[in-house]
């Protein structure tokens, strides 16, 4: 099959796009770069900039988005395609409850088929990057929350970050989790107060309090100071003096591990959609919708 790929010249992505696809055609498919053919195969990058009338056997185009999210925007003509490829269901959507409003026109409308596949693929050294949460506070004591940490870094939950101690007294569970993740344990004697605390507080994503009972405590002052996003237990100025992201009742690991899989589970989620994307597989896509057309 020869389909011709019918390229914006103005605009860079696009342009990029047409010719990725283009260089991951499935074999025993000559897909070239070059103007509509009248009677061809031709497949539109994109509709809004290249597609003008119904031109060839089979027409298909690459639709980026209605401007303005408005059906007004949507031109009668773009009905005549064979088929529709868009980059997000809300433009598919916007197109066919439109698709009524066309025919009411009297809009010469075809039976055109509409899909969703997302262009593009991520080069290698993009890499998932853990989430690190720092605590910033003496360990050891039952008041601190150091039994329900040594619970927790049991939990599945707490190998999907990397973690930060500054404070004495937490190598215990600094030892459990460095079995499974990242953890760095510094202790107050090794650190200078204010200088190096804020260049710690600078390589985690979140600070945690894991108090059972507390005054404050302090380190909720410098994180809140920074804009950290804070998760912490119920106590002293938390959700009373101080608003934080994430609360959770003092002692209580299951709740913080929900807390955390709740962080990270649309983190994941999105990683396995960029993980599954390739031009490979979005051309093949291309040519399944001629075929299907056939």
């Amino acid at each position: 099959m020869k389909i011709n790929v019918v390229a914006v010249k103005s605009g860079w992505i696009l342009t990029k796009i047409a010719e990725r696809i283009v260089a991951n055609a499935p074999e025993g498919t000559d897909m070239v770069l070059g103007p509509a053919m009248p009677g061809g195969n031709n497949f539109y990058v994109d509709v809004t900039n290249c597609y003008q009338s119904k031109m060839g056997a089979r027409d298909v185009g690459l639709f980026t988005h209605v401007h303005a999210n408005s059906p007004g925007e949507i031109k009668p003509h773009w009905y005549t395609l064979d088929h529709i490829i868009h980059m997000s269901r809300l433009s598919r959507r916007l197109f066919e409850d439109n698709a009524f409003n066309m025919l009411m026109k009297k809009a010469p409308v075809n039976k055109t088929v509409h899909s969703c596949k997302m262009p593009g693929e991520v080069p290698e050294g993009f890499e998932y990057k853990k989430p690190t949460i720092g605590v910033f506070q003496r360990g050891q004591y039952e008041g601190k929350g150091f039994n329900m940490m040594r619970r927790f870094a049991r939990h599945p939950e707490a190998a999907d970050f990397n973690w930060v101690f500054a404070g004495n007294g937490w190598e215990p569970i600094v030892t459990d989790l460095h079995r499974k993740t990242n953890a760095i344990d510094l202790g107050d004697d090794e650190l200078i107060w204010p200088e190096e605390y804020k260049g710690l507080y600078d390589l985690v994503d979140y600070v945690l309090v894991p108090s059972k009972w507390e005054g404050g405590p302090m380190g909720l002052l410098e994180a809140a100071s920074l804009g950290k996003p804070i998760i912490a237990a119920r106590v002293g100025w938390v959700g009373s003096e101080m608003p934080v992201d994430h609360m959770f009742r003092p002692g209580d690991e299951g709740e913080l591990g929900s807390i955390l899989k709740d962080i990270v589970r649309n983190r994941k989620k999105a990683r396995k959609i960029v993980e599954n994307l390739s031009y490979e597989n979005y051309a093949k896509h291309v040519v399944n919708c001629f075929e299907r057309i056939r």
